[in-house]
C-alpha cells in the first residue's frame, strides 16, 4: 500500500503547471501528477510538508487514474481473493443475452478478454475497477472506477478486465444476440428463457432455429461460458 500526498496547485494555469482547472497535486513515490478532480475513499490526515511551509492531505491506498475526466481515485488496495473469478449466470430471452457476474469477494477478477461488438455492462451493486489493456492480460492503457448504479460502455475488440473493489459486487453484460453475419436474431427466437450455457446450448439452439452460427460476443468458446 502506497502513501500519497495531496496539495492544492497554487501555480495552476502557468506554463507546465496545467490549466486553471488542474487544481490538485498528487505525489506518488516522489512523482507529481496534476488533476482536475479528486475522489478519495480511504481515511486521510493532514501533515506539514517537509518544506516547513505547506500542508498536505496524506492517505494510503491505491491510485487509479481516469485520464478522460482527469480524476485521481485513491481507494483501498485490492487484495487477490482465493477464488479469483466471479460466479457466472447466463440467461437468454427473446434476442437478448445477459451474463451476470457476482464478485463474492473484493479482489475477484473477470480476466482480460475482448468482445466482437460494443455493449454495456450494468454495475448494479458495489464497485469495480475497469481497465483497458494492450493485449490479453496485458498492460493497462486506461482505467476507471465505476460505482453502482452505473453503466460501463465496453468497446468492441478492446481487451479489458474488471476487478471488484467491494464484496458482493454485481455486474451484468447485456446485449443483443447476433449471428456471424452481424444479423440480429429474431425477437421471437426464445419464448422460454434459456438459462446457462451448458455445453454450448446457446450456439446450437441458434443454429437449429435460424440456420446461422452464433456470433459469440466474448470471443470465447461456448464451453468457457458454462455457468
Amino acid at each position: 500500500m502506497k502513501t500519497y500526498q495531496i496539495r492544492f496547485n497554487k501555480t495552476r494555469g502557468q506554463e507546465g503547471r496545467g490549466t486553471s482547472d488542474h487544481v490538485w497535486r498528487v505525489f506518488e513515490d516522489g512523482k507529481e501528477y496534476l488533476f482536475k478532480n479528486l475522489n478519495i475513499t480511504v481515511p486521510v490526515k493532514s501533515e506539514k510538508d517537509k518544506n516547513g511551509i505547506d500542508y498536505n492531505i496524506v492517505c494510503q491506498g491505491q491510485l487509479v487514474i481516469d485520464r478522460v475526466t482527469s480524476t485521481a481515485y485513491i481507494c483501498s488496495e485490492v487484495e487477490k481473493s482465493e477464488s479469483n473469478s466471479p460466479e457466472i449466470k447466463i440467461i437468454c430471452l427473446s434476442n437478448v443475452f445477459s451474463r451476470l457476474m457476482h464478485f463474492k469477494e473484493k479482489g475477484q477478477v473477470e480476466h482480460g478478454h475482448k468482445h466482437t461488438y460494443d455493449h454495456g455492462t450494468l454495475v448494479s451493486y458495489g464497485s469495480v475497477l475497469y481497465e483497458v489493456l494492450d493485449g490479453y492480460n496485458g498492460k493497462t492503457v486506461s482505467s476507471k472506477v465505476f460505482t453502482a448504479p452505473d453503466f460501463v460502455y465496453v468497446n468492441k475488440d478492446k481487451f479489458h478486465k474488471l476487478t471488484a473493489l467491494e464484496d458482493n459486487t454485481v455486474c451484468a453484460c447485456i446485449h443483443a444476440l447476433k449471428t456471424n453475419d452481424q444479423e440480429l436474431v429474431s425477437p421471437d427466437f426464445l419464448i422460454e428463457p434459456l438459462i446457462g450455457d451448458q455445453k454450448g446450448i446457446i450456439g446450437r439452439t441458434i443454429l437449429e432455429e435460424t440456420g446461422m452460427q452464433w456470433l459469440n460476443p466474448a470471443n470465447l468458446s461456448d464451453n468457457e461460458l458454462v455457468s
